[in-house]
């Protein structure tokens, strides 16, 4: 009964030691959830009942409700909506699993990540836009990687790049034309102001839906680990992405 009743107590004392443990590292990550939320964003404020919620700022709200019907009215006038974006893939990027036998344990991931390339394409509901892929070896393996460009293609901080200051978003669509006017530059008529995704909101910009479907693709095609095989597999999906898969 002594032995039974010790048993018991370890039992228990092992159990309350692991139930602490998870409480911490759940804490830790709450923590971290607040300090994210805090610099995408959002704010603490207080309902009616004084109770703490999670609100959105006022200024990004505004932004992604007058993005979204900017949109909605291109679409209705027929324009043709084009999203661009960038992303980057390790010469090692591949599947966590795979199909192995007692005979065969099948291919081994490169322990180091290697180069990457720096992929940047646009492309809306009719597919990718012809011959617009621009693809190159970083200089870097890891860390970022936008110091490395110098490309406008959304709202994000660290994207956006000025030289020769063109006109702002806000400014009349004849003052946009005269700035390209005076720098011989052609455009359409037709052509309206260039409309940038709201800031903290990727999950309106498609092509990054597309980036998904296209690295899930490589992973289980990457047998190499050799870039310029990398590469190759880029290009060739890039040329196949198809209408459903930007529509989906």
């Amino acid at each position: 009964m002594n032995f039974t009743w010790k048993k018991r107590s370890i039992q228990h004392s092992v159990l309350s030691f692991r139930l602490s443990e998870r409480k911490q590292v759940l804490k830790d990550k709450l923590v971290h959830l607040q300090i994210l939320l805090g610099k995408i964003g959002f704010r603490w404020g207080k309902t009616n009942s004084d109770k703490s919620v999670l609100c959105e700022r006022l200024d990004i709200r505004l932004k992604r409700i007058e993005f979204l019907r900017s949109i909605n009215r291109f679409r209705e006038e027929g324009h043709q909506i084009i999203y661009t974006n960038e992303t980057y893939i390790h010469s090692s990027h591949t599947t966590p699993f795979q199909w192995k036998s007692n005979d065969k344990e099948g291919i081994k991931a490169p322990v180091l990540k290697g180069h990457r390339l720096i992929i940047v394409h646009g492309g809306g509901e009719m597919g990718f836009i012809p011959e617009a892929l621009l693809i190159f070896k970083s200089g870097l393996k890891t860390g970022d990687y936008h110091g490395e460009m110098n490309i406008v293609i959304d709202n994000a901080p660290y994207h956006n790049v000025q030289l020769n200051r063109p006109p702002s978003s806000n400014a009349k669509k004849d003052t946009m034309k005269e700035w390209l006017d005076s720098r011989g530059l052609q455009y359409s008529s037709k052509e309206t102001k260039i409309e940038l995704l709201p800031p903290y909101h990727p999950e309106l910009n498609p092509i990054d839906n597309i980036w998904g479907i296209m690295k899930n693709w490589m992973a289980v095609r990457n047998v190499t680990f050799k870039l310029e095989d990398v590469k190759k597999l880029v290009i060739e999906k890039c040329a196949n992405i198809c209408k459903e898969e930007w529509e989906g």
